[in-house]
């Protein structure tokens, strides 16, 4: 088909030598819009076979290998002449239909590299490019600035400026997630500024099932079980300090077997766990596929974070047959069901609690069976892809239902003449002809959008 529905996905990524989870959310969502759009999807140059490696090789997904900085912090990676000369819709050499972005990004800088050309007249700069955020909130610089039960980085003005300013929607995770930025918000502004925020959010979030499932199985279990497991990186937020006292008197008084899997380098937080805590197991630098050897073989995964955006780790736990244990926090708003009784409040009662569930597995199994079910019903890749397409062709068509509907000058014209099988030169030709100006301006992304609208691509 010419000039297919196409999506500009931004994705995020860090520093790491080795792209890693959060590679995993971008696949997910080049999985899901790849079921209906033709995606093209920016890729750092400098890890392109990593990232080629990780996401889905699939016919209507286009890698763009380009310079880009990682995602840790506001990136200036947009205003690159790079950035211009491939997705400008006057210039460019790309054309799209809307922007998911991935990154943490002012709406108007993107809407200004996406659709402002000096020498195109102003009159078509009001046609909009849909952009879609979908900020990962979890992911802040090193350091940084703490309010109570929420870290934002040292720019939290900026980050404020930039939720509350922004063009477009916002797409998250979770609704803990959306909960998550109101109250950072809250210690800036009026409860008032922050409406207009909350009405442009949308939480929906996707786990690939079938992609982790076939993970777990080339990674079979070769050692020997583990009680109690914990993972992720050594971060302040994940609280592995914590879970450390609970697994030192497990393995104090009741002799379990304990581990911390990190891929994280030791810091401070590392050295601390090995001064306090020393016969706890501490495995830093550690790839992914150790990870999920150990998921294979343990029993009892232990969650202590503070804050979580959608927390991959949860749904790779249950998906491995582990119990989960949680410490109580309000990331875990609509993340956990109301019926799943494994949440604790105190490290004294999650020591209670994982000695009951080794005690008696039994009584947990169904727990385990049911969560796995609830995350294939309501997190899965097809009920994502279902969410998030008719989200992203929904906000297409809110876009650009204003734009086709005005009436005289050239869009009307051009509606009166399109059909659904022009190509850009056929519809110019018709407009020249109809006009009786031959040199009448046409930009292609005004005839390629008035060829789709006619072909029903929007609705």
């Amino acid at each position: 088909m010419l000039y297919p529905t196409t999506i500009l996905l931004i994705p995020l990524f860090d520093k790491r030598p080795n792209p890693n989870g959060l590679v995993k959310d971008v696949g997910a969502f080049v999985q899901a819009l790849a079921k209906r759009y033709t995606v093209l999807v920016p890729i750092p140059e400098d890890q392109e076979q990593g990232f080629r490696l990780m996401l889905p090789d699939l016919v209507n997904v286009e890698y763009i290998p380009m310079s880009m900085y990682s995602g840790l912090f506001f990136e200036e990676m947009m205003t690159t002449r790079e950035w211009y000369d491939n997705f400008n819709q006057f210039r460019g050499k790309y054309s799209y239909d809307a922007v998911l972005n991935l990154r943490h990004l002012n709406g108007k800088l993107l809407e200004r590299i996406f659709t402002y050309t000096p020498d195109i007249p102003v009159y078509y700069k009001r046609i909009p490019i849909p952009v879609v955020h979908s900020p990962y909130a979890q992911v802040r610089v090193a350091e940084i600035r703490k309010y109570g039960d929420y870290t934002m980085c040292e720019d939290s003005e900026i980050e404020v400026w930039t939720y509350l300013s922004s063009v477009g929607t916002f797409l998250f995770h979770s609704a803990g997630e959306i909960d998550l930025v109101r109250r950072e918000l809250l210690k800036f502004v009026k409860p008032t500024l922050i409406r207009d925020f909350l009405n442009k959010s949308v939480a929906m979030g996707g786990v690939d099932v079938a992609g982790f499932r076939k993970a777990l199985s080339e990674n079979p279990p070769h050692g020997d079980g583990i009680d109690v497991f914990t993972g992720g990186r050594m971060a302040g937020v994940k609280d592995h300090l914590w879970a450390a006292e609970v697994m030192h008197y497990l393995i104090a008084s009741d002799g379990y077997t304990c581990n911390i899997n990190s891929h994280s380098p030791k810091n401070a937080i590392a050295e601390e766990i090995i001064q306090t805590y020393p016969g706890v197991p501490l495995d830093l630098e550690q790839p992914y596929e150790v990870y999920l050897e150990k998921l294979n073989r343990s029993k009892v995964f232990l969650i202590a974070s503070k804050k979580e955006s959608f927390c991959y780790t949860m749904f790779e736990a249950f998906l491995a047959g582990n119990v989960v244990v949680f410490r109580e926090a309000y990331w875990q708003k609509d993340l956990i069901p109301d019926w799943y009784p494994y949440v604790v409040k105190t490290k004294a009662e999650a020591i209670d609690t994982v000695r009951g569930i080794l005690q008696r597995p039994s009584a947990a199994d169904g727990y385990v069976r049911r969560m796995q079910e609830w995350i294939v019903q309501e997190f899965d890749i097809p009920m994502f892809e279902e969410r998030l397409n008719s989200y992203m062709t929904g906000r297409m068509l809110e876009e650009y239902t204003p734009v086709m509907r005005k009436s005289g000058g050239l869009i009307e014209l051009l509606q009166g003449l399109a059909s659904p099988e022009d190509t850009v030169d056929d519809l110019k030709r018709k407009a020249r002809k109809a006009s009786g100006k031959a040199d009448i301006k046409i930009p292609n992304a005004l005839a390629r959008l008035v060829i789709k609208w006619q072909r029903g691509d929007f609705n």
